[in-house]
């Protein structure tokens, strides 16, 4: 079972029980500010897009607020973790680690906040590169963490992401692949991302 103290640099904070102030809590006292405003933003999201698709706002908010919870490790530890517990790696996580953060928010997620709700911890575990045949709550809080913006100015995809939401989550999820592989968004292109795009291209058929 996981646990802060794995990391004896990770400061622990005392939790409260709410979700969203011990998230913020743990990512902002290790130094993680632009996560720590980013977290919440993208929970924001998550609820109005919930509510849009008659989605669960709670079970949402749930996977936004902790899916960047493990961005406290540092890369190296993050591959470190991966390679520890014997997990299959992507050519992408080989050379860019961070992405691994996905796949251990949802141990962290687990582990540390006590979340066993399947559907939750899938959200969490492909909320940066999707998966084949993901389920509403995958493409929402994916959709979510790009829409919630964490850089300066308006996402340049946001215009045809939000159109492309009037048809569908998935076909939305379609067009941000697309403008990502199209322009350059992508560190290394990660083979479960081109494994969705795939899916999505017949879904939306």
């Amino acid at each position: 079972m996981l646990r802060l103290s794995d990391w004896p640099e990770i400061k622990e904070v005392p939790f409260s029980g709410d979700l969203e102030t011990d998230a913020v809590a743990l990512l902002a006292a290790n130094g993680k500010t632009v996560t720590a405003a980013h977290t919440p933003a993208v929970a924001r999201k998550s609820e109005a897009l919930a509510r849009r698709f008659g989605l669960d706002q709670v079970r949402a908010s749930r996977a936004a607020l902790l899916h960047d919870v493990s961005g406290v490790l540092k890369p190296r530890e993050m591959l470190d973790y991966a390679l520890l517990r014997g997990w299959s790696l992507d050519e992408a996580e080989r050379r860019h680690p961070v992405l691994l953060h996905q796949r251990i928010s949802a141990d962290f997620a687990k582990d540390l906040f006590g979340v066993n709700d399947a559907i939750i911890l899938s959200a969490i575990a492909c909320h940066t590169t999707l998966r084949v045949n993901p389920s509403d709550y995958d493409m929402l809080l994916f959709l979510a963490d790009k829409l919630a913006w964490d850089r300066a100015g308006v996402p340049p995809f946001e215009a045809a992401v939000t159109k492309a939401l009037d048809r569908s989550l998935a076909r939305a999820s379609l067009v941000y692949i697309d403008y990502a592989l199209n322009n350059g968004m992508l560190l290394f292109p990660h083979g479960q991302l081109n494994q969705a795009k795939a899916w999505l291209e017949t879904a939306c058929s």
